[in-house]
């Protein structure tokens, strides 16, 4: 039809086609003499062949986890090699993580100590723990980002976050029960927990006060892990003569406690609560610890009571995992 000189407008109408199509047809027919696309168009031959395949999954099996660089040494692309190992191995890729260490004896010990807990005893259980927060602004690479035209742009609206070598920090203490919070209670700047600070300026200023008033006659129980300021002899004693009733920890290995080693994975204000405080001042900068401290405060005194009460009830769950997992390492 363009041959016998008729125009795009009129092959269009004629051929039902879109005006642009034609024009296409046309410039190749022009460009190639034939109407045939270009040798090497069309979709192209898939790298997803059984043999890349099995290259594939003997990398993963050698312990090779990156995919990038499994695309880059056999040149193909990395959008393959997802496929590869979503669709024909079945399987996907878990960030590594950082946990707190657990050898084997210490696994042992928690399996042996973790049967006391399972039973609805944790709802009088009163939860315990100290907490490091400091003045700089905290973020994550991947979700603090900052969108601009250019690099320059970029700077000027807060890409660049400065950091101190040793900025300056709080030490925030705290107790729950699946009902109930305790006062905040701040160490004092530079000041290293000991164990007399520990037992004077902490336990008995403000969770021995706060829970007798708090629980009345109601029996309740207090938990703590075991920092050295914590284990220490007399602070143990102090506990038992002026507490109702407490998990102890190891002082010595002639002398275990109840409450497992190394496990900050079973205590809710590790697994919950500090992180829903690190969440209020996360992408905030503080001049003075004082707007730390105040900023610190308003976020605990938000926490809902429901909030308390589902953390703790999830304490079961988690000891249910943990024993589960044999003892050691567990994801819910």
């Amino acid at each position: 039809m363009f041959k016998r000189g008729k125009k795009v407008m009129e092959i269009s109408r004629e051929l039902g086609l879109p005006h642009s199509t034609v024009s296409k047809a046309i410039k190749r027919f022009n460009e190639l003499g034939i109407s045939a696309d270009r040798k090497g168009r069309g979709r192209k031959k898939t790298a997803r062949t059984p043999q890349m395949i099995r290259t594939i999954k003997r990398k993963v099996q050698r312990g090779e986890d990156n995919k990038r660089k499994m695309a880059r040494e056999e040149g193909i692309s990395e959008r393959t090699v997802r496929r590869i190992v979503k669709e024909d191995m079945k399987s996907k890729s878990y960030k590594k993580q950082e946990a707190h260490f657990l050898d084997e004896d210490m696994m042992k010990v928690r399996k042996q100590r973790l049967r006391r807990f399972q039973n609805d005893s944790h709802r009088s259980i009163v939860f315990s723990n100290e907490k490091m927060f400091t003045i700089e602004e905290k973020f994550n690479k991947q979700n603090n980002q900052i969108i601009a035209r250019n690099i320059e742009e970029a700077n000027q609206r807060g890409r660049i976050v400065k950091r101190r070598a040793f900025p300056k920090p709080v030490m925030v203490w705290a107790a729950i029960t699946s009902d109930g919070k305790s006062p905040l209670v701040f160490v004092e700047p530079d000041l290293k927990v000991k164990s007399r600070y520990y037992r004077e300026q902490i336990l008995n200023r403000v969770p021995l006060p706060w829970a007798r008033r708090y629980f009345g006659r109601r029996h309740w129980c207090f938990q703590q892990d075991g920092a050295p300021s914590h284990k220490a002899e007399e602070v143990q004693n102090w506990i038992r003569d002026n507490f109702s009733d407490f998990i102890s920890v190891n002082i010595s290995k002639k002398r275990p406690g109840q409450w497992p080693p190394n496990s900050p994975d079973l205590n809710p204000l590790d697994y919950a609560i500090w992180g829903i405080l690190e969440t209020a001042i996360c992408g905030r900068k503080f001049r003075t610890i004082e707007e730390l401290k105040a900023a610190l405060q308003e976020a605990w005194e938000r926490i809902d009571l429901n909030v308390l009460a589902s953390s703790v009830d999830h304490w079961r769950k988690r000891l249910r995992a943990c024993v589960q997992a044999n003892r050691g390492y567990f994801e819910i």
